[in-house]
């Protein structure tokens, strides 16, 4: 929104008929009445594409300015999420709404503007985004008229409609699998379930790849089941099982570093510096290096890891020469030339990319 003060508004048309006007001529600065009518066409594409899936928005609706069959927002969520393509462009759509919306205010408060199926339409991607738990919808009915009533949710109410463990990340070792995999065969809308499942892996394989680089056959694992499944190669409790046993292997590899007597940062090290066909003791000796080479350059910080080290080719040098002696020292002998050149080599630019993004081993 500008405000025209002494008559600025006709000097800034000026300098952007030189400077900002594009082939059509048209002025960056939108008409308020124009972005009304985008939003209502907005919610009536968004209406429509949910017809199509027999998600039908008016039926939430009462005659008044409340929603009414609040359960219909779990059985329309589970629809969307039944499809990526299909949950995709119903993303799009809300928030495409929901930005024309935010652009409106404040003077959208004193337009001919019914709030009711703007606030259907974002309520529904907030249940399918997790962010809007599915059994709390029936709790929300007193508060609904205040909702729509209200341009956007305060702070104090969005605590009652979002997920406060949002962010909080996913405690493997106390999820009981097998009861997951009985209540699935219970329950009535799948399709959320799977996607609750889904955002949960996704997010536990992101830390855990933060954490160890060699752990991206999972990532491309998860990634072939889902694949598979909108292909329509799986079922739901075909797809639920597959990513309760993905669950379970993941599990199994955030605990391996107690299993190996390492650290999570010098199990990340033994993995990049593993080999095949390694004997007991060679493994041993493997393990070894891992461990020394995370001390050496944990002791040695300070002297190693100066301000900008990973971009300056003197400090690097330094580093990498370290790494050398301390492979070089542990190494077992079948570690040939070509093999400890290979793996000191891996070991020094994973941990300058490590400093270049800020997660580790800078000043």
């Amino acid at each position: 929104m500008i405000i025209d003060y002494l008559d600025v508004f006709r000097y800034l048309k000026r300098a952007l008929a030189d400077y900002a006007y594009d082939d059509s001529g048209l002025m960056p600065v939108k008409d308020i009445d124009r972005l009304l009518g985008q939003l209502n066409e907005a919610i009536n594409l968004t209406n429509i594409f949910c017809l199509k899936h027999d998600v039908n928005l008016s039926k939430i609706v009462g005659s008044g300015d409340t929603f009414k069959n609040l359960f219909l927002f779990e059985d329309y969520a589970n629809i969307i999420v039944g499809n990526d393509d299909v949950k995709n462009e119903f993303m799009v759509l809300a928030n495409t709404v929901d930005g024309l919306y935010e652009s409106l205010r404040p003077d959208i408060f004193k337009m001919n503007f019914d709030p009711v199926y703007k606030e259907v339409v974002l309520y529904l991607r907030g249940i399918i985004d997790g962010k809007i738990r599915p059994e709390k919808i029936e709790s929300a009915q007193a508060k609904i008229n205040e909702l729509l009533d209200q341009s956007v949710i305060t702070a104090a109410d969005a605590k009652k409609y979002t997920i406060t463990e949002t962010g909080k990340e996913l405690d493997l070792s106390k999820l009981d699998i097998d009861e997951l995999r009985a209540n699935f065969k219970k329950i009535k809308n799948k399709n959320l379930e799977i996607a609750n499942l889904r955002k949960h892996i996704e997010e536990k394989l992101q830390k855990m790849l933060r954490r160890n680089i060699t752990r991206s056959k999972f990532a491309e694992r998860f990634r072939n089941i889902i694949d598979e499944y909108n292909a329509g190669g799986s079922q739901n409790d075909d797809f639920y099982e597959k990513l309760l046993k993905l669950m379970e292997e993941l599990r199994e590899e955030e605990e391996r570093h107690i299993k190996e007597e390492l650290s999570e940062t010098e199990l990340e090290l033994f993995d990049l510096l593993r080999k095949e066909q390694l004997t007991a003791d060679e493994e041993k000796r493997a393990k070894l290096a891992a461990k020394e080479l995370y001390n050496t350059l944990t002791e040695k910080r300070n002297e190693l890891f100066v301000v900008g080290w990973q971009n300056d080719p003197q400090p690097q040098e330094r580093v990498k020469g370290e790494i050398v002696s301390i492979l070089n020292k542990f190494l077992p002998e079948s570690y040939d030339r070509e093999i400890f050149l290979k793996k000191s080599t891996l070991i020094f630019e994973h941990i300058v990319d490590q400093a270049i993004t800020g997660y580790n081993w800078v000043a």
